[in-house]
């Protein structure tokens, strides 16, 4: 009988994984769509926020505008 050497145990040990590292990465590869799909999200959020943050601005300008006004005609 041939005697197992370190590197026939290394081959049958890769030979053996190979199938799991492919199924971990193809689960990888998902996870990392779902992640850009969250950010792509993410980025909608920020536009709008900062659309938001205009708004209020232009809304706070013409609140004082019209406090100014208003106290000028008492």
């Amino acid at each position: 009988m041939a005697e197992l050497n370190k590197q026939d145990i290394k081959d049958a040990v890769l030979e053996a994984m190979e199938p799991l590292a492919r199924s971990i990465q193809k689960d990888f590869e998902k996870v990392n769509e779902r992640f850009d799909g969250v950010d792509n999200r993410l980025d909608g959020v920020d536009g709008r926020i900062g659309g938001l943050e205009y708004r209020v601005g232009t809304l706070e300008d013409e609140w004082k505008s019209f406090r100014e006004h208003a106290s000028s005609l008492c």
